[in-house]
């Protein structure tokens, strides 16, 4: 039987370049993937300075995302950016000043439900960190026209770590 509507393309820069993405090779990527008809661009983990203050790395993106977002949309596409809803790095301005936000162990110490990093921590989104990453993530959509957020909430609920003492 044919399809009524043929089915939405997503490119995600998430596989096979994980955290190793930059200005040039998210356009290079975006035409690719314009090409093959792909109708939104997410650009995944790595775009940002650190996790918690989301600030972009300008290393990497020594022109912000703005133009890179501007080419995603010439291209046709929707552009998106991947945030985790609960995860910050211990370095991050966010954490050294709020560390009441932090998820911590049986033992009152902060922890990761992510993974076992110790220079990442968890956030509770029951505590002030929920307005912080809400003005975060708002930010980021006005500021850059995001049709799409790709929120990461394996740090809500980890999917990877199943120690309960943590």
């Amino acid at each position: 039987a044919a399809l009524r509507e043929k089915p939405m393309f997503v490119y995600n820069t998430w596989n096979p370049f994980r955290t190793e993405v930059n200005a040039e090779l998210v356009t290079e990527l975006a035409a690719a993937a314009a090409a093959c008809w792909a109708e939104e661009f997410i650009i995944d983990d790595g775009w940002q300075e650190n996790k918690g203050d989301w600030e972009i790395d300008r290393k990497k993106f020594p022109g912000g995302l703005k133009p890179v977002f501007d080419r995603i949309r010439e291209l046709g596409m929707k552009p998106g950016l991947w945030i985790s809803l609960t995860d910050a790095e211990t370095r991050s301005r966010v954490y050294r000043e709020h560390p009441d936000w932090f998820v911590r162990d049986r033992d009152g110490q902060i922890t990761n439900l992510h993974s076992n990093s110790k220079t990442e921590a968890t956030a509770c989104l029951g505590t002030d960190w929920y307005n912080h990453i809400r003005d975060v993530i708002l930010r980021l959509a006005r500021e850059h026209g995001l049709a799409y957020v790709k929120l990461d909430l394996s740090l809500a609920v980890s999917s990877y770590v199943y120690d309960k003492e943590r």
